[in-house]
């Protein structure tokens, strides 16, 4: 999984025009956050007609991808944090609640 544009995508709940090579990714496809998928001029104009024919999609896979990123991403950096914090907590004798 990128970061960067990407990332600031997701965040932003835009949808996203990009190549992803499903066979390359760890898990299913579904798991991933939504996009238009093209890798070659063709397609990107498929894609970009898909999005000007039915705009709606686009912004549902603005909303799935904010959506995904919150799950993803920033609950399992914030879990990750509050197990460390808890740790060291517990290591020096103290409640971390």
């Amino acid at each position: 999984i990128a970061g960067g544009v990407i990332y600031e995508a997701l965040v932003a709940g835009k949808p996203l025009l990009t190549y992803r090579d499903n066979n390359l990714n760890c898990g299913e496809p579904s798991k991933l956050y939504p996009i238009y998928n093209a890798s070659t001029s063709e397609e990107i104009a498929e894609r970009l007609d898909e999005y000007i024919q039915d705009p709606s999609r686009g912004v549902q896979n603005g909303k799935i991808g904010k959506k995904w990123y919150e799950d993803e991403v920033v609950a399992k950096a914030l879990g990750k944090y509050t197990e460390y914090i808890e740790s060291r907590a517990k290591a020096l004798g103290k409640n971390a609640r």
